[in-house]
């Protein structure tokens, strides 16, 4: 098995801890807010993507003992030239869909994939024909992303405090800027902070947001570890009592796994908001809530930081999300996946 990633240092240090065989592309994603440079870096890292895809694919298909390897996309900026590769190279193809809603990239890998399944019911409503009627397979996250210790032992791990409550705040791999923002803002309003207080805080920041969310939290007399990254998320979500994290599929996927109840804040930036239909499941049979991003910290405060402060003082509420969190059925989504992929390698041609 061999990943194709972009060439960003995150993608190389979660991927080599793991053995994993990689090979970066140097793949740009759109840029969402008009930038004036943004249209001529995107077509000339689209061009280059495409080329150096094809080429690492044409390698692994003279390698290949069966001379037909299969292209699998979990969708994304990165997936889309492999996906534009493999399509001109003729090779077998699997688009897995991850979003209810799906995006941009994915609707246009649609068009060039040999089979597609997606990880959810997708909203008929706001998805072209080709990602209707798929079969649905689960959502398929790493082990890893699964706790497998008692919430006091992972507490330990990040140096916290094994039997007080913790919320978990998760803006994914590269963080939330609103969300750093709001837990800033919460540590210095009296009526959260005396809340927070009560608690301790895991915030996974993403890049170079440390230290001043450090100094709100110590300032305020908050309990709080607050790191970059984290490579085993399992150990995050086995530390939560409750959390407060983004809406993507995976997030939504891992929060639902290890029966956390959490508030939604989807991503503000895309147009059409499309990860609150991911979060909207867990909110339907009483797992989460989902509220609106509105960027500015004392608007989110009025909303998103009110639902977490009500959320903390009601124990009852946080059982009743939890024990519905567990009713809800498992499924061995990568397994499925996986065997797609298999009947897909065994047939003669393309």
């Amino acid at each position: 098995m061999v990943f194709l990633c972009s060439d960003r240092t995150l993608d190389a240090a979660i991927l080599e801890p793991r053995g994993a065989v990689f090979k970066p592309i140097p793949a740009r994603p759109a840029a969402i807010r008009p930038m004036p440079q943004a249209p001529i870096r995107f077509v000339t890292g689209w061009v280059r993507s495409v080329r150096t895809a094809r080429r690492i694919l044409g390698e692994l298909q003279e390698s290949s003992p069966a001379g037909n390897p299969v292209v699998v996309s979990m969708g994304g900026y990165v997936a889309a030239p492999v996906m534009r590769a493999a399509h001109r190279l003729g090779l077998q193809s699997l688009l897995v869909n991850l979003d209810r809603v799906p995006g941009k990239a994915n609707r246009v890998m649609a068009r060039w994939s040999r089979h597609a399944v997606s990880a959810v019911e997708v909203d008929p409503a706001h998805c072209p024909a080709s990602l209707r009627n798929l079969e649905v397979t689960g959502m398929p996250i790493r082990r890893d992303a699964v706790s497998t210790e008692p919430p006091a032992v992972c507490r330990q791990q990040f140096g916290l405090e094994p039997e007080r409550p913790t919320l978990l705040v998760t803006g994914a791999s590269q963080g939330a800027g609103s969300l750093n923002d709001l837990l800033v803002l919460m540590c210095r309003t009296s009526w959260s902070a005396e809340v927070l207080k009560k608690w301790q805080v895991l915030h996974l920041c993403g890049p170079s947001r440390t230290g001043a969310l450090e100094a709100a939290y110590r300032t305020a007399g908050i309990q709080a570890r607050v790191i970059e990254f984290c490579d085993c998320m399992g150990d995050a979500w086995g530390t939560a009592t409750i959390a407060l994290s983004r809406a993507g599929a995976s997030s939504v996927a891992e929060a639902a796994a290890n029966a956390i109840p959490t508030v939604f804040a989807p991503y503000p930036w895309h147009r059409d908001e499309h990860q609150r239909f991911n979060a909207q499941p867990l909110v339907d049979f009483g797992g989460g809530w989902c509220l609106k991003d509105h960027i500015d910290a004392a608007a989110n405060l009025k909303g998103i930081g009110r639902c977490l402060i009500d959320l903390m003082t009601s124990p009852e509420g946080i059982h009743r999300a939890g024990e519905a969190l567990r009713r809800n059925p498992k499924t061995d989504a990568a397994g499925r996946i996986a065997a797609i992929c298999g009947e897909m390698a065994e047939r003669k041609g393309p």
